[in-house]
């Protein structure tokens, strides 16, 4: 009877660790994808207020995407410095812009703004928009 006891007695002090252990291995797994978001979603904060500083000397008159040089590459290079390259970029980059001038009545005239989209790859699948805008 004793040893019958003594072997339930291991199992479940054994059971008991590998809870114990799955918890904390699932806490640790938690920790680490929730700091791998938050740098991910810095860098993409970072990438707009760098893109929103570039794009402020393009104003309302100025056409970007028919400027004499790649806005999109050179905002990549800017914010990457050494560490961007065509062929494998680091995440996040701007893919794409898209402009549209846009006239909002006011009492005294209207006002003309330029409304920038921007799509940013953040990792291999995924992508965010994110909206900029300059006035005059």
């Amino acid at each position: 009877m004793k040893k019958g006891s003594l072997m339930i007695e291991t199992l479940i002090s054994l059971i008991l660790i590998l809870l114990v252990i799955a918890i904390f291995m699932t806490m640790i797994l938690v920790v680490i994808k929730n700091t791998a978001n938050t740098e991910r979603s810095t860098k993409a904060f970072l990438l707009v207020n760098f893109a929103y500083d570039y794009l402020s000397k393009f104003r309302v008159g100025h056409k970007i995407l028919e400027s004499e040089y790649n806005v999109v590459e050179n905002m990549n290079k800017g914010f990457w410095n050494d560490r961007w390259s065509d062929g494998n970029p680091p995440f996040p980059y701007i893919e794409n812009l898209q402009e549209e001038n846009i006239a909002l009545p006011t009492s005294n005239g209207t006002i003309t703004y330029k409304k920038i989209t921007l799509t940013i790859r953040t990792d291999e699948q995924d992508t965010i928009t994110r909206v900029v805008i300059i006035g005059d």
